[in-house]
């Protein structure tokens, strides 16, 4: 066994620093949602092997295993242009979608998804009880916009501040969340400890470029070319096949998926750089017909 110095022993990178919003099955979760500003993107997932295609709603459907899986980073295109034809995306400004097009089983089509501060009450696995005074400010991240459906729906009677939501994952595959408006008194409001902690839960959500980060890595142009280099030389290609193809190929939709939060680069020569004022959060007004806003007469208690 080799003697090394302490400072000489590598330190894996330990991911981005939030915590992400789940629901494991058949458990329940309380949460409140501070406003209504919310970041999309447009995704690209990178794969190392070939997909292969399964039945799903009566049509075929390209399926890539966990261990294909080469990272998640956004999109570069200009977002008019490929909300108007993700199959195509914008390849002249995305390298991504640029490879896209040219190997559909290397780079998946831009799929577009969002993440939102989501305030958590700490409660009990299987019921909304409270454990504890405790609140804790998470990413959720999802690339299906009719997960929000209920939170639209109840935002064009309620205002999103004054209601909390209770959330059910039920027991299938999917993991389905099951989402209702409380619409009693608002939980922190319950006694003084819980508001405290809900106002300084407040007063540290997470930033708009951190939750950038949670959709995905983002790097430079000529970083996210090389990236596309490095991974299609890893990529096990088996024989072409006309059906992958056509379904590769074909429109797309807003059908659901599942989405793994990636780990952010630390290095400055690959990510790209980007400011507060680089970044354009979308309000759920744009989304649905609502609008709610934040304001020192949420954490009054009387």
């Amino acid at each position: 066994m080799a003697l090394v110095k302490l400072t000489d022993v590598p330190i894996k990178d330990s991911g981005p620093d939030f915590e992400k919003f789940d629901v494991e099955k058949n458990d329940k979760a309380l949460i409140h949602i501070p406003g209504d500003l919310i970041v999309q993107e447009f995704v690209h997932v990178f794969h190392r092997d070939e997909p292969t295609m399964i039945e799903r709603n009566g049509r075929k459907v390209p399926e890539w295993s966990r261990e294909s899986f080469a990272g998640t980073f956004i999109c570069l295109g200009e977002f008019e242009k490929v909300l108007a034809s993700p199959s195509y995306g914008d390849p002249e400004n995305c390298p991504a979608c640029k490879a896209m097009n040219a190997n559909p089983r290397l780079v998946e089509r831009p799929k577009r998804t969002f993440a939102m501060n989501v305030i958590r009450y700490a409660t009990n696995k299987r019921s909304y009880d409270l454990r504890n005074n405790n609140v804790d400010v998470q990413v959720w991240r999802h690339a299906d916009v009719r997960k929000l459906e209920p939170i639209l729906m109840a935002a064009k009677s309620v205002d999103l501040k004054t209601v909390d939501f209770k959330i059910e994952a039920d027991n299938s595959d999917w993991k389905k969340y099951i989402i209702q408006p409380n619409l009693g008194e608002l939980t922190y409001k319950q006694n003084a400890d819980l508001t405290s902690n809900m106002k300084n839960a407040y007063d540290n959500l997470f930033s708009t470029e951190t939750l950038t980060d949670a959709c995905g890595k983002k790097f430079t142009k000529d970083a996210l070319e090389a990236e596309i280099s490095r991974v299609a030389s890893e990529f096990r290609l088996e024989a072409a096949s006309a059906e992958a193809d056509e379904a590769l190929y074909a429109p797309s939709s807003n059908g659901s998926g599942n989405t793994i939060v990636t780990n952010n680069s630390n290095s400055m020569d690959i990510s790209a750089k980007t400011t507060e004022d680089d970044l354009q959060p979308v309000s759920l007004n744009d989304i649905a017909d609502i609008g709610s806003s934040i304001g020192s007469s949420l954490f009054d208690t009387n």
